[in-house]
């Protein structure tokens, strides 16, 4: 069973880091940022993969797979709608370059709101150029600007067991869905199985263009249901050097799983 509960400790996770675990120091010389709408240039239209009725579309190509916070800096810009009994969003931002102790690093806000929650949540973080977290930032209960860069404290938000209970569910990964499906998405013989082995049924298969921030993508549209959910609808794009689920839905007799990526700049 899919939790949704995790969006109440997303953001109280860098609260409590930076509140509880020392973080009283001031920022230091970093100016908090801003979350702001960001436009994306047009950019060049790739080609439509060549849909033939009735058949399915195997993706050729990696998919992006990330396993720890570092994914924010993948991203200029990443936006998400999370549902399971509720809308949750996300929201992350690059805001330039900075320095921490001497140390040159990227500068990211992020946001998580929910009908739940009695007001957004927000954080920033910045990473190295390796992507290695080494500060966060946020308001203590007066409002005042505090940053934590001890490595002890920030362990827990850069560990893997973080990303997989609180952000996981913003960015689905391919091994999330082999798990659940198998790889249809890119094995002609494991589709086959599906179909014949489990009652897999398609139920169409697409293309449309899609601007996700940084001009339009061609994003791949899957609709198929299996003996254990009553529909499912995947869409895949290629985001930067690799494809990105950019949204999916899941229908079960007690509710719906839906995810839906609105915006996803990469830096490359």
């Amino acid at each position: 069973m899919r939790r949704y509960f995790f969006v109440l400790v997303l953001a109280l996770a860098v609260a409590l880091i930076v509140t509880a675990c020392g973080g009283s120091k001031e920022n230091g010389g970093a100016e908090p940022g801003e979350l702001e709408e960001e436009t994306g240039d047009s950019g060049d239209v790739a080609d439509e993969p060549v849909i033939i009725e009735g058949e399915w579309y195997f993706i050729e190509g990696e998919f992006h797979q990330f396993n720890d916070l570092s994914f924010i800096t993948y991203f200029k810009e990443y936006e998400a709608t999370y549902t399971y009994g509720e809308e949750v969003y996300y929201h992350t931002k690059y805001l330039g370059d900075d320095k921490v102790g001497g140390t040159k690093t990227r500068h990211f806000a992020f946001k998580v709101e929910s009908p739940s929650m009695e007001r957004p949540s927000e954080a920033e973080l910045w990473f190295t150029e390796t992507g290695e977290l080494v500060q966060v930032g946020g308001r203590d209960e007066k409002g005042k600007f505090v940053t934590e860069t001890d490595p002890d404290a920030l362990e827990y938000l850069y560990s893997s067991s973080f990303f997989d209970h609180y952000c996981d569910p913003f960015v689905k990964g391919p091994e999330e869905v082999e798990l659940a499906f198998g790889a249809i998405f890119t094995d002609p013989e494991e589709l086959e199985r599906a179909k014949t082995e489990r009652g897999y049924v398609i139920n169409g298969v697409s293309s449309q263009k899609r601007d996700l921030g940084a001009g339009k993508v061609t994003v791949v549209h899957y609709d198929f249901t299996t003996p254990s959910v009553s529909q499912c609808i995947y869409e895949i794009g290629k985001i930067g050097d690799k494809y990105l689920i950019v949204y999916y839905v899941e229908k079960y007799g007690g509710g719906d799983v839906e995810l839906k990526v609105t915006k996803a700049v990469p830096f490359k």
